[in-house]
This record gives C-alpha cells, sequence and structure tokens, in this order.
C-alpha cells in the first residue's frame, strides 16, 4: 500500500471514528464549514477529544486498523464493509465507513457500481467517503460517471453528493459546476443543508483567498452573493479577524456591510474572544455603539459558557455608552443568574458596589438592574436578602422585591416564607407564600410538610385559604408523605378530615398495599375507620385477591365490616357465586380474630 494512499484511509478512518472534527456548522446557513483542528479554540478541541473517547477506545481502533491491514482487495473490502453494515454497533459501522475510504482509493468505480445496487441501505457517512476520495483522486471521471446516469431521485441525491465533496475539496471546481448546472443545483437542496456558494466561498477563502475575491464576479444572483460574502466573511475570520472585518466593513451596501461586520465578529468572538473584543473597541469608522452592544448581546451565550469571569469583564469594558453598557450587563447578569448565581453576585458588587448598601445607589439603577441585582443577592445568600427586605421597605417596588425573594425561596423556603407571613399583607401573602410553599412542596416535600403542619396547628399569621391551598398541592404531590407527616389530632383539630380522605384516597389509587399497611398502624377510632373504608373500595376494584387477604384479616368491628360491604359490592358485578360467600363473611357473628 502507497503512502498516499495509506494517508487517505487514514484520514477517512479519523472521520468515521469521530476522532477529529473538520466539520462545523453555520447557524445562519444551515451549512458545514470544513475547519481544521488547529483553528478550533482549545477549549472546544478539549470537548471534542472527550467526546471521541465515548465513540471508539484506542483498543478498538487497534484491532480494527489491524484488521483494516489484513484485507486486500476491493471486493473483500466491500464483502467486509457488507458485515460492518449490517451490525448495530457504532464502532462496527464507523469501521465500515473506513473500508469504504480503502477500496474507493483503489477503485472508486467499482464502489459506486456496489453502492447503486443498494443505495437505500447504504449509510450517508459511506456515501460521503466514497464522493470524498473520487473527487480527489478522479474528478472528471466522477463527474461523468455520475452525469450519465437515468435521471432520477438517485441521479439528484449523487449529483449533490458530488457537489458537496467538491465544494469542500475543491471549490473552485465547485464554483464552476454551479455556473454551468444553473438552476438544477437548487436540487442540492433536497438531500443536504449546504447552502452551495457559502460552502464554495468557505472553503475556497481558506484555501485561495486571492482566487475567492476574483471569483465573487461570477456570482449573479443577489441572494447567492449574499451568502458567498457571509461563507467569504467566517471563512477568513478563521485565519485572521482583521481581515475578516476589513473585509466585511469595504462591502458598499449598507445593509449588507453591517450584516457581514456583525458575522466576522460573531466568528471572532466564538475563536478569539479577547481579540474580537478589543477590534470591536476601535471599531467606531464602521459601527455605531449601538451596533456593537447589539453584537455583544447577540453572542453572550457563547461569551459567557467559557471563561465567564474574565468574558465579562471584557465585554463591560469595550462598551462606552452607559446606556448600552447597562443593556449589555442585563442580558448577562440574566445569563450567570441561571448558571452561577455567586458569580453574578460578585459582578454586582464589582460594577455597582454600594448597590445593597445605600439606598440611593439601588435607586439609580434600572428597574431590570435593580431585579438583578436582589435576585442574585438572594440567589446567593437568601437571609442576606431578607435582612436587606427587613431594612428597605419601599425602596424598591413591592414586584421587584417579590420576585426576588421568590428565587431565594428555592435556596432557602422557610426563611423566606417566615419573612412573607410576617411583612407581606393580605392577599398578597397568600399568592406569594403559596408559590412558594407550592414549589417546596415540589423541591422536598418532607421539609414542608413539617413547616405546613406547624402554621396550620398553630396560630399562625397564614389565612385559612393559605393553608387549604398549600394542603392540596402537598396531597396531589405526595398523599403518603402528607399522610405520615400528621398525627390523628392534627387532622382533627384542623378539621381537615376531608383532606385526610382525599390523601388516603390518593394513596390507595397508586399503592394500596402500601396504604392499607399504613391504616393497620393507625388504631382504632375515626380517622382508621375512614381510612379502611376508602382503602377497600379502591383495592378490591383494582384486585380483589390481594384485598380479600387483607380484609379477612382486619380485626372485627366497624371498620372490617364496611371493607366486606365494598367487597361484596363489586363482586356482585363480576361475580355472584363469591359475592354470596362474601355476604356469608358479612353476616356471621362476630368471633375472636384469628
Amino acid at each position: 500500500m502507497n503512502h498516499g494512499r495509506l494517508y487517505a484511509i487514514l484520514f477517512f478512518v479519523s472521520i468515521g471514528l469521530g476522532m477529529v472534527f473538520p466539520l462545523q456548522v453555520s447557524k445562519k446557513h444551515g451549512s458545514i464549514d470544513a475547519v481544521s483542528s488547529s483553528q478550533i479554540p482549545k477549549n472546544k478541541r478539549r470537548e471534542k477529544s472527550e467526546k471521541s473517547s465515548d465513540f471508539a477506545s484506542s483498543s478498538d481502533l487497534a484491532r480494527y486498523l489491524g484488521d483494516l491491514n489484513k484485507i486486500d482487495g476491493v471486493e473483500k473490502a466491500l464483502l467486509q464493509f457488507s458485515r460492518f453494515n449490517a451490525s448495530s454497533s457504532r464502532v462496527d459501522r464507523a469501521m465500515g465507513t473506513a473500508l469504504i475510504a480503502q477500496a474507493a482509493a483503489q477503485d472508486p468505480q467499482k464502489v459506486f457500481d456496489y453502492f447503486k445496487g443498494d443505495w437505500r441501505r447504504i449509510p450517508q457517512g459511506a456515501k460521503e467517503t466514497l464522493f470524498n476520495v473520487w473527487v480527489k483522486l478522479e474528478p472528471e471521471r466522477a463527474i461523468s460517471e455520475v452525469s450519465s446516469q437515468r435521471n432520477g431521485a438517485f441521479k439528484q441525491e449523487a449529483e449533490a453528493l458530488l457537489f458537496t465533496a467538491f465544494c469542500e475539496k475543491a471549490p473552485s471546481k465547485a464554483l464552476e459546476i454551479m455556473n454551468k448546472s444553473g438552476a438544477s443545483i437548487s436540487n442540492i437542496a433536497n438531500f443536504t443543508s449546504l447552502d452551495p456558494s457559502y460552502q464554495i466561498f468557505f472553503n475556497m477563502s481558506i484555501t485561495d483567498r486571492s482566487k475567492c475575491l476574483s471569483s465573487l464576479d461570477l456570482i449573479s444572483d443577489p441572494k447567492m452573493r449574499e451568502n458567498a460574502l457571509q461563507g467569504m466573511v467566517r471563512g477568513i475570520a478563521r485565519t485572521n479577524i482583521l481581515d475578516s472585518i476589513n473585509f466585511a466593513s469595504s462591502i458598499q451596501d449598507k445593509d449588507m456591510r453591517k450584516s457581514l461586520v456583525g458575522t466576522a465578529f460573531q466568528e471572532g468572538l466564538s475563536i478569539d474572544p479577547e481579540a474580537a473584543i478589543s477590534l470591536l473597541k476601535e471599531s467606531g469608522s464602521y459601527l455605531k455603539e449601538n451596533e456593537r452592544s447589539e453584537i455583544l448581546k447577540s453572542n453572550i451565550g457563547p461569551l459567557l459558557a467559557y471563561k465567564a469571569d474574565e468574558n465579562f469583564d471584557l465585554v463591560m469594558s469595550s462598551v462606552a455608552s452607559a446606556v448600552d453598557r447597562q443593556k449589555v450587563e442585563e442580558v448577562m447578569l440574566n445569563q450567570l443568574l441561571a448558571s452561577d448565581p455567586s458569580m453574578a453576585y460578585s459582578k454586582i458588587l464589582k460594577y455597582h458596589p454600594e448597590v445593597l448598601s445605600e439606598k440611593e445607589a439601588i435607586q439609580g439603577l434600572s428597574p431590570e438592574l435593580q431585579a438583578l441585582a436582589l435576585q442574585a443577592k438572594g440567589a446567593s445568600d437568601p437571609k442576606s436578602l431578607v435582612e436587606w427586605a427587613q431594612k428597605n421597605q419601599g425602596v424598591v417596588s413591592n414586584k421587584i422585591l417579590q420576585q426576588a425573594l421568590a428565587k431565594a425561596g428555592r435556596v432557602d423556603p422557610q426563611s423566606i416564607l417566615e419573612f412573607a407571613t410576617q411583612n407581606i399583607p393580605g392577599a398578597s401573602q397568600q399568592n406569594f407564600a403559596g408559590d412558594v410553599l407550592s414549589q417546596w412542596f415540589q423541591d422536598d416535600p418532607q421539609k414542608a410538610a413539617l413547616w405546613t403542619k406547624e402554621h396550620l396547628t398553630s396560630d399562625s399569621s397564614l389565612t385559612e385559604t393559605l393553608a387549604e391551598r398549600t394542603v392540596s398541592d402537598f396531597i396531589r404531590k405526595s398523599p403518603e408523605t402528607f399522610l405520615q407527616s400528621f398525627s390523628q389530632e392534627d387532622y382533627i383539630n384542623a378539621k381537615n378530615l376531608q383532606d385526610f380522605q382525599i390523601a388516603t384516597l390518593q394513596w390507595s389509587l397508586k399503592d394500596p398495599a402500601a396504604a392499607a399497611a399504613w391504616a393497620d398502624n393507625l388504631g382504632a377510632g375515626q380517622l382508621h375507620d375512614a381510612a379502611i373504608e376508602q382503602i377497600s373500595k379502591n383495592w378490591v376494584e383494582q384486585d380483589s385477591m390481594s384485598a380479600s387477604t387483607w380484609i379477612k384479616a382486619l380485626p372485627y368491628g366497624e371498620a372490617r365490616q364496611v371493607a366486606i360491604r365494598n367487597m361484596v359490592n363489586y363482586l356482585e358485578k363480576v361475580d355472584p357465586v363469591a359475592a354470596a360467600d362474601w355476604q356469608g363473611e358479612l353476616d356471621s357473628k362476630p368471633q375472636k380474630n384469628q
């Protein structure tokens, strides 16, 4: 095997195994961009290598590469490919694609003929590999062979694959094909997400920028020209952000220029945020201040996803206008609140050091920043937010304060509820405290139950309406926890017998055996009898055999008689003979329970 062929095989093996990722999706165009690993930021390279380690171990790779070396000839390679292709293993399928690279390097025509016989069953990756190798080795023959096929879906897909391979491997040739084919190029959209002009000029700008610039005149269609320019701007940015920005800012059309400059910075911010932001600060000759802030706002996500601490400060230092800086800061703080509340709080204190210690400082902020500052404080330290709220009544609107307290309630609901019951009046208390309690029931029903129990059975400032709401939420979430959290005296004293019955109903529908075991331990009394009645009624309808064992073991008394009546009523509908036997049990005189 010669070195050139070996290189081709190893390259496509690496693609098949996911060891290198030379493709990047363009969000704007839905296209796939070729990128060398050296152009990927270090953090992204690390992420990709981590993903690839899940795909195939080094021992798998060594074993399969050893197998490849033993395969000689296209026919044997294709035979082995068919076996790999039938496997559900991702490693096997990837190695099948590697075999296609090997076979195509020897005779792409034979591989194409083999594919034609079973086209629908051939994986997309294997098809793409064939055409990538073919256009590298025999571009003219590949064109001739595909062109000679009969018109139809197969030919259209083959043309799309061939053209896509040219876009990546030989963009100049792809441009020539596109200009000759004219409208027929639109067929590609049926088989690939690539935009032809975008992809051609993206790759050409990386491999041959001067030819790329001279080839622009060949694109007359306005939409295709716009896509070509977008591809060029992104491609140039991969190697030199400043060149990309300069090229974008040289475009005469005002709207187009604005869009392309935004694209250049977007690409630059994803590759080298520090360099891109530095250039953005110097962009006054072709970007207005509000345009710079819009570019930053639209790219906050990727900026804060990596090195959030440093990039937050970079962005803040790059915006001169106080109004625009505030807008960008709001976007960044919102994102940090979701991912790292402590960092959000530290940034608030860094850029607004007196905001939570002096009334005038927080009142000087926009309502949005007021809300973010208090939310960050509450998420980081709920008790300190409560202390601030107690000392600063009326400094901010009730809406802003309650929003911050509600978010803090996810971290420390007890502190927030105690503040609410003492400081928030009337209906607002019911709504606010009810929301916090409902969320607490979702997060930690056991602790929520203990707090609820204390306030339902004492002279609390919580109203009866709020108590009813919280109990119903609790029952809906976890009826068994509700029932196990209260004593019989709690239900009777709080006049919650109806809640008890509803919870028993819910639990008996969910798990009648567990509910029955709990009821057996209640001891004689009103609640015990009510539980036995409710559980037996539901259980006999779900599983009469299991229910019958439990009912027969119940102590003689009114509760047992009620349970037997429930069994008789059910069996009369489905098994009258068995119902008669149970009726005899009901009519028999009470005896000592055995």
